[in-house]
């Protein structure tokens, strides 16, 4: 097998993770097709220079208006879930993270669906 460069293998990380080749702006569609192909993105409500959803959402889809992300959960085309921390997912996960759910009922009873 013939042995990978440093430069080749940086490419290949950075075009999986999806990171945008250049700044651009997008859209509504284009953030929700990010978190998609991201499966989720941690929210944290610490903003030291941007919210990190924000970044890294931006960073896969491009620039887009600040209200996007409120405007998919209002829409129901992204939903605020427990992956490892509070994350936005996909919709069409939320069957995904049941076991997330039963797990804080029983922990918190003040946890609802």
């Amino acid at each position: 097998m013939k042995p990978v460069s440093i430069p080749a293998l940086r490419r290949l990380t950075v075009t999986t993770q999806g990171y945008a080749a250049r700044p651009r702006r997008a859209g509504a569609d284009d953030a929700e097709a990010a978190i998609q192909k991201a499966s989720c993105i941690q929210l944290d409500t610490i903003t030291t220079v941007e919210r990190s959803h924000r970044i890294a959402i931006s960073s896969r889809s491009g620039v887009y208006p600040v209200g996007t992300v409120p405007r998919l959960l209002r829409e129901g085309r992204i939903i605020e879930g427990w992956a490892h921390a509070l994350c936005v997912v996909p919709a069409e996960d939320w069957p995904l993270y049941a076991w997330a759910r039963v797990r804080m009922r029983e922990a918190s009873p003040w946890h609802g669906d």
